[in-house]
């Protein structure tokens, strides 16, 4: 079975939304406004064979959880920055009280709507968004702090969506005495690491959290060095000499190794063994092994994820879904 190698540059990319959203746009939706998966993307085989009811919940959770956290994508002006976190804030609120206003929160209330453990989860994702927007991570303790704060909650309600019983919250808790919120954690930082992986010239471009301070260091990266390695519009020439470009690239690849190994972790742990005892939670384990074999690919192949996106075939795909079915 053979991959797929598509070499686009970053703003045809962006316009496109590859690598960027395994939805499809806002106005291709079913008949009840649920956004789909765009059709060959991993979340697509992931949730192929879930029951209905559950893939549309799942989904719309994975909608309404994307808009919170990239609402300050693009957003330069620190007064508009504040306006969209207030309204997100107000919003979650009405989410709790039965009154949402958002299309997708209203659709998500019928299952979150007046639940505590929702509004929590929803803030943590919000908070996430601001900390990572208003306060930059400076080292790498503070870094995943962001992240499994932010993806923790992700899979806490995806998984309470399709699930009668929910994850245990996470919190930085002692790990022998709660061996269910590190598992949640570890489970976290893997899916956190390879949507950073899937997006990095998306956050790279925008100024998002991307990898973890240390690699910045380790190859004395600087944000302003990574930007002039985006390709853009019309491919033009970067600047950058040969040496430069090899260290770029050993810096990207190296996040690779690092995310295999946190991916890894994940799957040798409690909560994700409870993952595959039931169909619809069972998506969410074939979700991370698909993202783990696009991994293993970009570690054989070592494309330049900046300027290339490299992706397993359709068929590679079907068949690792059906494989972890």
């Amino acid at each position: 079975m053979s991959n797929k190698l598509n070499q686009t540059p970053l703003a045809e990319t962006i316009a496109k939304g590859q690598n960027q959203d395994d939805l499809n746009p806002p106005s291709m939706h079913n008949a009840d406004g649920v956004r789909q998966p765009r059709e060959g993307s991993t979340l697509h085989y992931a949730t192929l064979r879930m029951d209905t009811p559950a893939r549309e919940r799942v989904l719309c959770v994975f909608e309404l959880t994307h808009a919170i956290a990239s609402t300050l994508v693009g957003v330069q002006e620190p007064g508009v920055a504040q306006t969209k976190l207030q309204w997100w804030t107000d919003e979650i609120e009405r989410l709790a009280s039965n009154e949402p206003r958002h299309p997708t929160t209203k659709r998500c209330a019928q299952w979150l709507g007046g639940k505590a453990s929702a509004h929590t989860q929803l803030t943590s994702v919000l908070d996430a968004a601001t900390a990572a927007r208003f306060d930059a991570p400076e080292n790498d303790d503070d870094w995943r702090s962001v992240l499994q704060q932010d993806y923790a909650a992700r899979l806490q309600l995806m998984h309470a969506s399709v699930a009668p019983t929910q994850f245990q919250s996470h919190e930085p808790v002692q790990t022998e005495t709660h061996p269910e919120a590190a598992d949640v954690s570890d489970l976290a930082m893997a899916v956190a690491w390879m949507e950073i992986l899937r997006t990095l010239p998306q956050r790279i471009h925008h100024d998002q959290i991307n990898l973890p301070p240390s690699l910045y260091q380790q190859f004395e990266m600087t944000r302003t060095l990574v930007q002039t390695n985006l390709r853009v519009e019309g491919r033009q020439e970067t600047g950058l000499d040969a040496a430069t470009q090899d260290r770029i690239n050993q810096w990207i690849h190296a996040g690779v190794t690092d995310a295999l190994s946190a991916v890894d972790a994940a799957i040798a742990t409690n909560a994700h063994l409870q993952l595959r005892s039931n169909v619809n939670t069972r998506a969410l384990s074939s979700w991370l092994h698909l993202r783990r074999a696009q991994l293993l690919l970009w570690q054989q192949q070592k494309p330049n994820l900046l300027t290339e996106s490299v992706t397993l075939t359709p068929l590679r795909k079907w068949f690792i879904a059906f494989k972890q079915r």
